[in-house]
């Protein structure tokens, strides 16, 4: 997303505004969904616990079809099973 942006003349400073910037393209539809999965990320660099992987685990689904609707958006994907 950021290079994509930066394509258009953008700069974004942090993911956050990554997301924000994103969906003003309409390269996503709710930079919401893209901060609750930067925050899922984040629990995973420096913790270790079992309740803190399976919340990862559990939004892998909606993550990838979140990620499948950005390419589609930009023209990566056509057809998505």
């Amino acid at each position: 997303m950021k290079k994509l942006l930066e394509q258009r003349g953008k700069i974004a400073k942090s993911p956050r505004e990554t997301f924000r910037m994103a969906a003003l393209e309409n390269f996503i539809d709710d930079p919401e969904i893209w901060f609750d999965f930067l925050k899922k990320r984040n629990l995973t660099v420096h913790t270790y616990n079992e309740h803190d992987a399976e919340v990862v685990i559990d939004i892998c689904p909606s993550f990838s079809a979140e990620v499948k609707k950005f390419l589609t958006s930009i023209g990566v994907f056509h057809d998505i099973p």
